[in-house]
């Protein structure tokens, strides 16, 4: 896939791997919308992009939340017209002992690190399958199967979860 010009979603977009990855892409003038739950550290990483020659859209939001997803994607849309690539990379970890984490901390961190992901795959399919950038391959195949992939591996201070994968 070409990334030059392409309209990226990426969420933790506002520190870390998130903004890491934002700030690398943008060598691909890239038209990102940047998703995250605090609003100054995302604005500060979209007026990085956009000083180094990309496009960037702020989406501040609570990614566990009801109806999340889709404004995300209705986000993504308005901005851009599409999706060519969702990068789920928000995430939290609790770290301590087991029997020490409330049950309320697990269950947050399940809905962030597990069902979130899972949640905005599924809004942004039809916005991934319609992806100029998938419609202008060199061999011009119309996307026909759509293949999830979801585990979650543990890395020793954080999870990393392994969303989606689109195939012809």
């Amino acid at each position: 896939m070409d990334l030059k010009n392409a309209s990226i979603v990426i969420t933790g977009a506002g520190s870390g791997i998130g903004a890491a990855l934002a700030l690398g892409l943008v060598e691909f003038a890239p038209r990102l919308t940047l998703v995250g739950r605090r609003q100054q550290p995302l604005d500060e990483v979209a007026v990085r992009v956009r000083q180094g020659g990309g496009q960037a859209h702020v989406v501040s939001v609570d990614l566990t939340e009801p109806g999340a997803p889709a404004a995300v994607v209705a986000a993504a849309r308005a901005a851009y017209g599409g999706i060519d690539v969702l990068v789920n990379n928000a995430g939290n970890v609790r770290a301590g002992r087991l029997e020490d984490i409330e049950e309320s901390e697990v269950l947050a961190q399940v809905a962030l690190n597990l069902t979130a992901p899972i949640l905005l795959t599924r809004a942004a399919l039809p916005a991934l399958r319609y992806s100029p950038q998938q419609h202008h391959r060199s061999n011009n195949q119309d996307l026909t199967r759509y293949r999830s992939a979801l585990c979650q591996a543990a890395v020793r201070w954080r999870p990393v979860v392994i969303v989606s994968r689109l195939e012809e």
